[in-house]
């Protein structure tokens, strides 16, 4: 599996990615450059926690950007939170902020496959050292083939809220935002939730009220 993060630089027309994957790095940036003539594209095979030594021998010598990305089902395959908010501070130039939007940990506690809609715990929600696994057998998140997919198990970690908040905070960001959400955008619990009409985004279908199911953060560099 791939850990997938961006950053911009000013102007919006860097964009390098962190990903573990080179080949999905190469077919990312090869879309992106037929949409964008001006954009400057480069994938950073690379760990996460080992991304700022990537950028600093980045091809177009850009060290720190305006914003950091961090998107959906990203944060769940690092083992360590406060490494990556590390990480995010020392890529951000003061004044750089970092958006992350994220599952929330509370859902990924969740048993997601009960036959019954039954909301119940059954993984961790606080990050542990040994990681979740699991083996559903060959799955991907695209309409490919999946019979040449050998290595199936999965390892995951969950971090807690406070835990990802804590993690910002320490690595000398100030929190600007945090909201968390109702819904995800996904059926992640497939037994028990619904997508809406309007935009096609997944909620519980009995009492949405009664847990959170994604959120969202922002964080800045002080200048």
């Amino acid at each position: 599996m791939s850990t997938f993060s961006s950053v911009f630089s000013s102007g919006g027309t860097t964009y390098p990615n962190f990903d573990n994957f080179n080949r999905v790095i190469e077919s990312v940036w090869t879309r992106t450059a037929n949409f964008y003539d001006e954009t400057v594209a480069y994938g950073l095979d690379s760990e996460v926690t080992q991304a700022t030594d990537a950028v600093l021998t980045a091809p177009n010598g850009d060290h720190q950007f305006d914003v950091v990305y961090t998107g959906l089902g990203a944060l769940n395959w690092l083992p360590d939170i406060r490494s990556w908010a590390k990480v995010v501070a020392a890529l951000l130039r003061p004044g750089g902020v970092l958006h992350l939007h994220e599952g929330h940990p509370m859902l990924w506690s969740m048993d997601q496959e009960r036959a019954d809609d039954v909301l119940a715990v059954r993984y961790p929600y606080f990050e542990t050292a040994a990681p979740i696994i699991s083996d559903d057998g060959p799955r991907t998140y695209t309409d490919g083939d999946t019979s040449t997919i050998t290595n199936t198990a999965m390892a995951e970690w969950n971090h807690g809220l406070g835990e990802v908040v804590q993690g910002v905070l320490d690595a000398g960001l100030v929190l600007t935002k945090l909201e968390e959400l109702q819904y995800c955008d996904w059926l992640a619990i497939p037994a028990a939730m619904t997508l809406t009409d309007d935009d096609g985004a997944a909620v519980l279908v009995d009492r949405p009220e009664m847990m959170p199911l994604s959120y969202t953060l922002q964080a800045r560099r002080p200048l």
